[in-house]
């Protein structure tokens, strides 16, 4: 090969080289980032799918609960529980958790919980925008198991994680459900306290979790028809069994330690199921 023709070569390799490096410059310059919002919604959609959030209330947010149907008492507490919502940043930092009660179904309770998964998945979107520049590209670095929130149904919830263990014959504190309901920043556990769920298998799971969150600084919110602080007293815990009642007086007394003064009772009858208004 010639002399003149082999640095043309050189020459034309490192033209081509300048280049990639010119358009990968203008890129890290922003010409190329896709907009900040389609960023921010890409991550928090990655989350919101990762939630376990059943398609039933996927739609479930502030803006969709229909607040004007309340009682002037409930607006009142919905306003708060709404406050809470708006702020659900600083609840997990701090952790706050909160409970949201009601003797009768249909109130939103679930609806509410589901809105702060919501609003909970936009802020660490956000957050995450800010301060990883990878993703301004939009790219996602996070595996497909990243659960920094979770939702369960507790029946349902341990009723599948049981089944799938047993189905493996393997133990149950492997299961993806148990982990991530342990570990996520912001956790559901909703209708919690259903006299049917008074099993052993049921309260020791919940006792653990309850007390690993605790302990973990874990913001956790809990939706129930039931008053935790019946099982805090002997006379009027419901479950007859001693052991299982000493179980769930420890998982009320956690409840009532994370919870603080974030317990939220909204007022209820079989007349206030509003869920055939909402849908």
């Amino acid at each position: 090969m010639e002399k003149n023709q082999f640095q043309k070569i050189i020459q034309e390799k490192r033209k081509e080289i300048e280049k990639t490096k010119s358009q990968s410059l203008k890129k890290k310059d922003g010409i190329n980032k896709p907009p900040k919002e389609q960023v921010i919604n890409k991550v928090k959609n990655f989350i919101i799918n990762n939630a376990n959030i059943d398609p039933l209330y996927e739609d479930c947010t502030l803006k969709t609960f229909k607040s004007s149907i309340l009682s002037q008492k409930n607006k009142k507490k919905y306003r708060r529980v709404a406050n809470y919502i708006n702020g659900i940043d600083t609840a997990i930092a701090l952790p706050q958790s909160i409970y949201l009660y009601s003797e009768y179904p249909g109130i939103g309770k679930t609806h509410l919980a589901v809105a702060a998964l919501h609003k909970a998945a936009e802020k660490i979107a956000e957050n995450i925008y800010r301060n990883k520049e990878i993703i301004r590209y939009g790219n996602i670095p996070f595996s497909q198991g990243w659960t920094p929130i979770y939702f369960i149904n507790v029946s349902e919830g341990l009723m599948d994680m049981k089944n799938d263990m047993e189905g493996s014959n393997q133990d149950f504190t492997r299961s993806k459900i148990y982990q991530n309901v342990k570990h996520s920043r912001l956790v559901v556990l909703d209708d919690i306290f259903n006299e049917i769920r008074y099993s052993p298998f049921v309260l020791e799971t919940l006792l653990y979790w309850i007390d690993f969150r605790l302990k973990n600084n874990r913001a956790t919110i809990f939706t129930s028809n039931h008053n935790f602080q019946r099982f805090l007293d002997d006379e009027t815990n419901p479950i007859s069994n001693e052991r299982l009642k000493i179980i769930s007086r420890n998982i009320a007394s956690r409840v009532n330690k994370m919870v603080m003064n974030y317990k939220i009772a909204f007022d209820s009858s079989p007349d206030t199921d509003y869920r055939a208004i909402r849908n």
